[in-house]
């Protein structure tokens, strides 16, 4: 294992493929445009509307129109369950 250790570091070749795979990842990297992050799940937008039972995403006052409900996330609804109104998560918000 050794001896192959030293037969690499030994190559000439070796320092030239990794200059030139420097480069290339270089030019490479240079040619992906800058984006703009974006928040795909929107967890820094804050709710905007008062909850409707069963509706998806953002919303506040799940339950409550006198602004002291639950506010629901991206992928929750807002549910009545038992004489409660709760968030529940759910996948078809997606």
């Amino acid at each position: 294992m050794t001896n192959l250790i030293n037969k690499i570091l030994s190559d000439r070749f070796i320092p030239v493929i990794l200059l030139f795979s420097f480069i290339i990842s270089l030019l490479l990297f240079s040619r992906i445009p800058n984006q703009t992050r974006t928040n795909i799940l929107g967890a820094a937008d804050p709710p905007t509307s008062n909850c409707q039972l069963n509706q998806c995403g953002f919303c506040q006052n799940c339950g409550h129109s006198t602004g002291v409900g639950l506010s629901c996330g991206p992928l929750s609804r807002c549910i009545k369950k038992a004489d409660n109104y709760i968030c529940q998560f759910d996948l078809n918000c997606f």
